[in-house]
């Protein structure tokens, strides 16, 4: 990993610039202290995840790299050489405090980790991996590779690239000559997802395995060695220029994560964000499959089926944020004058219904997170786990409660007065504003999508996960309403929650009244109804006053 960046340097001019030694124990000299030297440190961690970052000190005056480091954490190997699917997963990412506030800030190991052992499990249930066998050992070496690029590519003084990924095609990833030369996307600063084939495709490379087109660039700006002043002045504007007309040059960073565009995520791949979580979801879905039909020896532990559900609901939570920013999302770039192209572009309106079709159907439609309950009654828990702080930890698996958190944040998304602000700004970047989608017409397919049942002409029961969604949404259904805000997309919000409720609170009236329901339901229903009325009521007052 730390010789595959000479390809780079050679570029700049230098070569063989990084040779690597194995520190001897009885070694006079420490990478501790001092400079010069950029250590690689291999350190063990307790408890489960991965831990891995490259920090480095510079010289503020020049921005000289005065001392760098790559750590990264054994966990990685022992884990997977024990078998990934003995570590349940991790429902939400973290990264260590202590190194959050001392180190740079870099979770791609943790990440990389929760994907790798995804792939790892799929690839054996598939038979397409031997647990013990070389191509495990291939497949454990390529992913640390990976992260310890990315590390040391911070020591060397990159930032993360979170556009890279975008270079690719779909088909180029399904192409092992193309991937071989070229990676997985046009810089290992990205956080690259990992390149699984579904079911049939050709196998390729399953990680980033050496740089991309942006870490060559990136290392000639920063270290190319020119005769004089201005000779470097002229060398420096001629390589920042190709960054315009090369799109494997495209660049954005963390700061840029924060805003709509659906092109600068975490753990995408290809040019086609949306088509790559379409893709995610089926992979998750087929290792439920294969792992809940697969006969299970006479010893074998019962926790492989809990391991294998938070692994499907571990990837819609990282997957769907990506089909999400479609909604309200708009297209950045970072154009000079010269080039003659916008800087944003609201994301076309077809795009958006699509994206917003993907998150409904897989998080808001009644038939969503139907699992077989000879299964779900056989979700055992690791009873090693059950130790030290997690000495309390009960055996059982609630569903409903891991369900609501993937749909409160999809609901916050979706009915916040963000999106309501994007979809109004875009207005005035294009010539028909009736071609774009509207705030209403996202409210309006959610209120469809969480009550359905309402619209059913069988008789039907809501069950508890329904229950939980519906009333997460009526909670913000009504905030909307009773929210006394000032700013102009406030006020615009309020009138569209008031056309939905009003449209609720006449279906919620009718079904009561027409259908039988049982005592939960028409609990849950009449409450809702109550709620309704009473936030429908407080606006008109406010307005008398």
């Amino acid at each position: 990993a730390a010789l595959e960046w000479n390809k780079a340097f050679e570029r700049a001019g230098f070569r063989n610039a990084l040779s690597v030694e194995q520190q001897p124990a009885d070694a006079e000299w420490t990478t501790l202290e001092g400079t010069r030297l950029l250590a690689v440190r291999w350190f063990a961690q307790d408890g489960p995840g991965s831990t891995a970052v490259g920090p480095s000190q510079s010289d503020p005056r020049t921005g000289e790299i005065l001392r760098g480091a790559a750590i990264i954490d054994e966990n990685r190997v022992r884990v997977f050489r024990a078998r990934a699917t003995e570590v349940v997963p991790r429902l939400v990412d973290s990264v260590p405090a202590d190194f959050a506030q001392r180190l740079l800030q870099c979770n791609y190991a943790d990440e990389a980790m929760d994907q790798a052992q995804f792939g790892f499990e799929l690839l054996v249930e598939r038979g397409q991996i031997d647990p013990s066998g070389p191509d495990a050992e291939r497949y454990i070496s390529a992913a640390l590779k990976d992260v310890t690029m990315h590390e040391i590519g911070h020591a060397l003084g990159l930032r993360h690239n979170f556009r890279a990924s975008t270079s690719m095609t779909a088909a180029q990833l399904r192409d092992r000559n193309h991937t071989r030369e070229h990676g997985l996307s046009s810089s290992v600063m990205d956080y690259n997802g990992q390149n699984l084939p579904l079911d049939g495709e050709p196998v390729t490379d399953y990680n980033m395995t050496t740089l991309g087109a942006y870490d060559h660039w990136a290392i000639e700006y920063g270290y190319r060695e020119f005769a004089d002043a201005q000779a470097e002045k002229a060398g420096l504007q001629a390589l920042a220029a190709r960054s315009e007309r090369e799109p494997a040059l495209a660049y954005a960073t963390d700061e840029d994560l924060g805003n709509s565009d659906p092109l600068v995520n975490q753990r995408d791949m290809s040019n086609e964000p949306l088509q790559f979580a379409q893709r995610q979801l089926k992979l998750s879905r087929e290792l439920w499959q294969r792992t809940t039909t697969r006969k299970l020896a006479a010893d074998e532990d019962l926790g492989i089926y809990r391991r294998a559900l938070s692994r499907v609901l571990g990837t819609l939570g990282t997957t769907l944020p990506l089909a999400t920013k479609y909604v309200g999302g708009t297209y950045t770039a970072r154009a000079k004058a010269g080039a003659d192209q916008p800087l944003l572009v609201p994301v076309p309106a077809a795009q958006q219904r699509a994206a917003l079709d993907l998150v409904v159907a897989e998080l808001f439609a009644s038939a969503s997170f139907k699992f077989d309950p000879r299964v779900m009654s056989r979700l055992g828990i690791d009873q090693f786990e059950r130790s030290g702080p997690n000495r309390s930890a009960g055996v059982d698996f609630s569903l409903p409660s891991a369900v609501l958190a993937l749909q409160r944040s999809a609901l916050d998304t979706l009915m916040s007065d963000n999106l309501a602000g994007r979809l109004a700004d875009a207005e005035s970047k294009v010539a028909d504003p009736r071609q774009l989608l509207s705030y209403a017409e996202v409210q309006e397919r959610l209120h469809s999508a969480v009550w359905t049942e309402l619209g059913q002409a069988r008789t039907a029961d809501v069950d508890s996960l329904r229950r939980n969604l519906q009333r997460e949404h009526l909670k913000r259904l009504t905030g909307g309403l009773l929210r006394a805000g000032s700013a102009t997309v406030t006020n615009d919000v309020r009138p569209v929650h008031r056309q939905v409720a009003l449209q609720l609170q006449s279906q919620l009236q009718a079904a009561l009244a027409s259908r039988r329901w049982s005592t939960t339901a028409r609990a849950h229903l009449d409450d809702s109804l109550a709620l309704l009325n009473e936030a429908l009521k407080a606006p008109l007052i406010r307005q008398g006053v």
